[in-house]
């Protein structure tokens, strides 16, 4: 199940199977000399179905990938084969260039879910273009986060941004540049006059946002003229860009023209694997839960929630690392908690640290979007709108299209029938818990 079936660069886009991964699709485009830029997320070595399904995303301006998603074959559990949207018809020429279809929209059911199999999806791809400017923008002050966020929604909402920002704190770049204990070989979180120091020494912001234009040179420049124009009174704001022209008659920019660096690689759909060695921040043999929770585009709302997870996260002696993806209206605000590995005591602490920011988001009308295999119940049990008939709901579901439950158990809380007390009633009671402690 890893062919790539069609690549169409005149309507841009592609038709893979499970096992197709971004790598892949990105080889395939270069071998073919085809003309767009396949979306990659951080790490290009996974599949691109799976990394769909769970609502993953790339960096090109096609970046949300279940947005992107165009058309679907799945096998049900009874093992009849089911296409979706315009595939719906035999023989469909607009299977991928149409997705609501006719009629309800079934794609949605397979996102995240255990309703199927998805043997083949297809994904809309990025035209390449004339020129590439990948932007950065660097401020000084941690409570400028407001003013950055609110700045960057009304540029995107406003259609000056083309692909979504991602926002980073001195952490997140320290742990892409080396171990902690280059910095740090103290217990606990590192403390902030340390953090001010190295940022001040390696000339760095407290927080950096990064984005790309995309088109010819005219049209990028005018872009950038707007961001200067946005940040132009924002004390201690520093604005710096890398541009890249095509240079032949095709007057087309292929993505190996751009080198795989922080500033250009996945935002002009380069896989890479650079992001990977963040893993080893606090030991050779390290792990992380990513903490993800949806927030609103509201600048004074995400500097108040980050300083509740800072505190958390250095109670159970965690730094607080923060790369928050900003789209035209929700924020992801992932605080990735990594760990050694071989110390049990930071496993557990992890562990520990997430329950307790899973919980301060709920009591803030928060949650996650996606979640590791631990928690899936009991963040299933957070979406709680009349008695949980959301989760309710998708057992209705489970039971008329899965009656034996043959599928994948327990994916985002859904669970068979004789299963479903025990399973369920668990999250419930972690949920409860941790309200009864305070915690809520």
């Amino acid at each position: 199940m890893n062919r790539i079936l069609e690549v169409n660069d005149k309507h841009c886009y592609a038709l893979v199977e499970p096992g197709v991964t971004f790598f892949d699709l990105y080889d395939h485009c270069k071998k073919k000399s085809l003309k767009v830029y396949p979306s990659v997320p951080s790490l290009g070595w996974g599949s691109i179905v799976g990394n769909t399904l769970d609502r993953g995303w790339g960096y090109t301006p096609l970046g949300e990938h279940c947005l992107a998603q165009c058309g679907m074959e799945v096998v049900l559990p009874t093992g009849q084969v089911l296409r979706t949207a315009m595939g719906a018809i035999a023989d469909s020429s607009t299977w991928q260039c149409f997705k609501p279809g006719y009629g309800p929209s079934l794609d949605s059911l397979f996102f995240q879910s255990n309703f199927g199999i998805v043997t083949k999806m297809g994904i809309w791809l990025y035209p390449q273009q004339e020129g590439f400017m990948s932007c950065n923008v660097s401020i000084d002050l941690e409570e400028d986060l407001v003013v950055l966020v609110d700045k960057l929604t009304r540029l995107y909402q406003s259609d000056v941004l083309q692909n979504h920002p991602v926002i980073g704190n001195v952490i997140r770049t320290l742990a892409a540049s080396g171990p902690r204990d280059q910095v740090f070989r103290g217990t606990g979180a590192i403390p902030d006059d340390i953090i001010d120091a190295i940022r001040k020494q390696r000339g760095w912001g407290f927080w950096n946002a990064r984005f790309a234009f995309y088109g010819s040179e005219t049209m990028m420049n005018a872009r950038w003229s707007a961001i200067q124009a946005a940040f132009s009174d924002v004390k201690g704001c520093k604005l710096t860009n890398e541009t890249f022209l095509a240079r032949d008659s095709s007057r087309l920019l292929r993505a190996d023209e751009v080198s795989v660096s922080e500033s250009g690689g996945t935002q002009i759909g380069l896989p890479n694997l650079l992001r990977l060695q963040s893993i080893k921040f606090r030991g050779t043999n390290g792990g992380h839960i990513t903490f993800s929770p949806v927030l609103p585009p509201d600048g004074d709302a995400v500097f108040q929630f980050y300083l509740v997870g800072k505190e958390i996260s250095a109670k159970h002696g965690f730094d607080f690392y923060a790369g928050f993806h900003l789209y035209p209206h929700h924020l992801n605000h992932l605080n990735l908690l990594y760990y050694d590995n071989d110390s049990e005591q930071e496993k557990a602490a992890a562990h520990a640290c997430f329950l307790e920011l899973l919980n301060s988001a709920r009591a803030r009308g928060y949650s996650e979007y996606r979640t590791h295999l631990n928690f899936m119940d009991v963040v299933a049990a957070q979406y709680d709108f009349n008695n949980h008939i959301h989760l309710r709901f998708t057992q209705v579901l489970k039971d008329v299209i899965d009656p034996n439950g043959i599928l994948a158990a327990g994916k985002s809380g859904i669970w068979p029938r004789e299963y479903r007390k025990s399973k369920t009633d668990q999250g419930l009671g972690l949920l409860s818990s941790l309200s009864h402690r305070g915690r809520l």
